[in-house]
């Protein structure tokens, strides 16, 4: 089940309900036994929400209107797509979201059937075909190699139903009033005022099937236990009844005939209207708008009738100011249904227990100030998922501040259990953090890009990336993102081999209030507010972040340069390098730059670099701290700022040990595990003030030897 805040329509929220609740059990005969007596609807509460879909832009305050549609493929996963055509595919079995193709044209608002593999959107007034607009489109799956995971598929349009060219078709919401896949390649559509028309998917073509519509209301869901279309009657909402639609693909005079007679069980209450005021004759009664109706197959010829449905009352106030004030509550209804057939073959529809569902007033409580994330994947294949782990860093740190012979007893390692999944992205993809203290996710192959907020548990669509970068580190200026390839290359041409082109340097700019395409853009080399590193092909081995304006990189060959973010320029601060390795985070506690030593990793040091941006070399502001070794030479190093002075030091490494087997072909063979060491790190100002930097404890997480931890940042909670 979706739902959305009312003040902001666009914030939609994913729940998982068991269904078994809404069933009786079993009796030995259920052919024989009688239906149970519909029982009172009872209350029940929401439960809690799976994840959470966001579109670009979304911000109840501004009156921008964004909008995410949500559609079920038959695998069962969750296509989400924006007001801009951008999509991403849930998995709620696995818990993984990927990134997907963007639509051929927008829809704000759709109808969509899964046939096959395949998914079909058409807007619920469709349109003739424009220059650019298409009303009928699908998601089609594409053959991919067996060895990688994920979807392949591309959006293809499609043509609309031909009434839509006639001279007296009045493109107005409502008037497409039923809908339903018929077996693997057809798919049934019934206009109001022009009849029933049938597509195939495999010719994609339509033919008109009669000037009748289809005997049901919606969507029609389709269960083969009984080869039978299950839906709730075009004539009254409140009857579920059964048809054959088996036949009504190809030109016929009548509709479908019923299979059923139909249950008369599923009704709303209706308006319960009170005494009206004397005063101007207000109705204060409860009105009751049921506003969608859908049938779920459960399976084993079980299935979900589920009613929403809003129930406004008018205001207390008996002033006329307050005639238009209504206090509304919005609902949910399920039911269990059950098909059989009785002894002589006849069709039965059993209805089960029925839940009202409503929203529930919850208060988050926030049990961590900061955490630490780190990602991690299968070893092998770059196409397997990522996963994202939250570590609470609050037991890398003694509870007091420790003394003298506490910190050199710190050397001591403890192996620390892993925590569990928090979520999980598919596809090739980089990870990098906004000062926001949300996750973007940019898939180096396909270049698009998601926005997952740990906080609220909630995904959206970014702008694709404009170049393919495949070692790239980001860095986040206020509310913008800067992301450059390690090895960056000139914007036009090539990198003198040949090899790549495109922008290796681009931002990933927030723009405020919302722009057509949504709340973040891309921008990129060719212009403002990012130009090419004029070193060219220079590797960069150290970076960081200088104030709200600047860039510090320096290369492995051409000195130091900084980038002032305002003006879009590069200059050259020196012909000497940064002294740490990596990155260095910055402190305002203490208004100094901490990282691990370039010239020894196992060192942790501190400097100034303030003065850098007016081409002076950085000043050491501690001799550094020694204890920061790891068993073997790590691979990727980081120091995550935690807040209050206090920092973690974060070290991948792999162990590697030979097989016992001697024979020569297996010298290669290698037992391996790989490891995260988190380390809690101090900063505090002695007598003098004098800066003392204190090493805590020491954490070692492993992963195994199939798993290979990729990526670590903090979220400040």
């Amino acid at each position: 089940m979706v739902d959305f805040r009312d003040k902001d329509p666009s914030f939609q929220r994913l729940r998982r309900i068991d269904p078994s609740s809404l069933f009786y059990a079993p009796p030995l005969d259920r052919a024989a036994a009688p239906s149970p007596s519909p029982a009172a609807v009872e209350d029940a509460r929401l439960p809690p929400t799976d994840t959470t879909f966001l579109p670009p832009g979304s911000n109840s305050g501004t009156g921008d209107i964004t909008w995410m549609e949500i559609m079920r493929r038959n695998d069962d996963k969750i296509i989400a797509v924006d007001q801009d055509g951008r999509a991403i595919i849930y998995d709620p079995a696995k818990h993984t979201v990927d990134a997907l193709p963007t639509m051929v044209s927008p829809k704000p608002r759709t109808l969509s059937l899964a046939v096959g593999k395949d998914l079909y959107v058409m807007a619920v007034s469709p349109h003739p075909d424009g220059v650019t607009e298409r009303s009928f489109e699908a998601l089609v799956r594409c053959k991919k190699p067996e060895w990688e995971v994920g979807d392949d598929c591309r959006w293809r349009p499609m043509p609309p139903p031909p009434y839509v060219r006639a001279a007296d078709y009045e493109h107005v919401v409502g008037d497409t009033c039923a809908y339903a896949a018929v077996g693997d390649s057809h798919i049934l559509l019934s206009s109001r005022r022009h009849g029933t028309y049938s597509f195939d998917t495999a010719s994609s073509t339509w033919s008109k099937s009669g000037d009748w519509t289809l005997p049901f209301r919606d969507r029609a869901e389709y269960v083969p236990e009984h080869g039978l279309w299950f839906g709730f009657s075009a004539a009254d909402d409140g009857v579920l009844g059964a048809w054959d639609l088996s036949s009504s693909t190809v030109q016929q005079s009548e509709p479908p005939p019923p299979a059923h007679h139909g249950c008369r069980d599923f009704a709303m209450p209706g308006p319960a209207h009170r005494k009206a005021r004397q005063s101007h004759g207000i109705d204060l009664g409860d009105v009751t708008d049921v506003h969608s109706s859908h049938i779920v197959h459960l399976g084993d010829s079980k299935l979900c009738a589920a009613k929403l449905y809003k129930v406004s009352r008018r205001g207390t106030c008996s002033e006329y100011c307050c005639d238009s004030e209504w206090d509304e509550r919005n609902f949910a209804v399920l039911t269990g249904v059950e098909v059989v057939r009785s002894h002589d073959d006849k069709l039965r529809i059993i209805r089960h227990k029925s839940q009202q569902k409503r929203e529930r007033e919850e208060e988050m409580i926030r049990r961590f100030l900061y955490m630490v994330y780190i990602l991690d994947k299968a070893v092998g294949n770059s196409h397997l998922p990522y996963r994202l782990r939250c570590i609470n860093p609050s037991h890398l740190f003694y509870p007091k501040q420790p003394k003298d012979e506490e910190v050199s007893s710190t050397t001591t390692v403890e192996d620390t259990p892993l925590p569990p999944t928090t979520m999980t992205f598919c596809g090739s993809t980089e990870f990098m953090r906004r000062n926001d203290d949300k996750i973007v996710g940019v898939d180096y192959s396909t270049r698009r890009a998601i926005l997952y907020d740990p906080d609220e548990h909630t995904v959206r669509v970014l702008p694709s990336m404009l170049a393919r970068k495949s070692s790239t580190q980001a860095l986040a200026i206020g509310r913008d993102l800067y992301l450059m390839d390690m090895t960056p290359w000139p914007d036009k041409g090539d990198d003198r081999r040949g090899l790549r082109s495109g922008h290796s340097f681009e931002a990933l700019i927030h723009r405020d209030p919302r722009p057509p395409d949504g709340a973040c853009r891309r921008t990129s080399a060719t212009g403002a507010p990012c130009r090419r590193l004029r070193a060219g092909g220079g590797k960069i081995k150290g970076y960081t972040v200088v104030g709200d304006s600047h860039i510090l990189v320096s290369t492995q060959r051409y000195g130091t340069y900084y980038f002032d973010t305002v003006s879009s320029t590069w200059t050259k601060a020196g012909d000497w390098a940064l002294p740490f390795c990596g990155r260095a985070e910055y402190v305002p506690e203490h208004g100094l730059w901490f990282g691990l030593s370039a010239a020894d990793d196992d060192i942790f040091g501190a400097w100034d670099l303030s003065s850098t941006v007016q081409q002076q070399p950085p000043v050491v502001a501690h001799r550094g701290c020694e204890g920061f070794a790891v068993p073997e030479t790590p691979y990727d190093s980081n120091v995550v700022h935690l807040g209050d002075g206090k920092l973690c030091t974060a070290k991948l490494f792999v162990v590697a040990r030979r097989e016992t087997c001697s024979e020569c072909c297996c010298s290669f063979d290698r037992d391996r595990r790989f490891f995260a060491m988190l380390t809690g790190v101090e900063v505090v100002r002695c007598n003098g003030d004098k800066l003392r930097i204190i090493k805590h404890k020491s954490c070692r997480y492993s992963f195994g030897e199939h798993c290979i931890p990729t990526y670590q940042a903090e979220w400040n909670y």
